[in-house]
């Protein structure tokens, strides 16, 4: 899990990190995160930005609804959170 603000004098473009680090920033890659401070389409549009690719999100824990809970229950978190904020 990370939070999406910088480090004092860091970057979280992750394109450019990969691209410090590694020299292969034009090769096929996915950046993948389960980020705790960014919601929304505003902040999954600026990790996004930041090179993210994927998003690990568990929709059904912010409805209140348990990792044991019946599947319907998170079916139904799914659905509501696709109708939000995938376009």
């Amino acid at each position: 899990m990370i939070k999406s603000r910088r480090p004092a004098g860091g970057s979280h473009d992750y394109i450019e990190l990969r691209a410090e680090y590694t020299g292969r920033e034009n090769e096929p890659f996915e950046i993948q995160t389960v980020c705790i401070d960014r919601f929304g389409k505003d902040g999954y549009a600026e990790l996004e930005d930041a090179g993210v690719t994927d998003i690990n999100h568990r929709t059904w824990v912010f409805d209140g609804i348990g990792f044991d809970a019946p599947l319907e229950a998170k079916q139904d978190s799914m659905r509501k959170f696709a109708e939000q904020y995938i376009n």
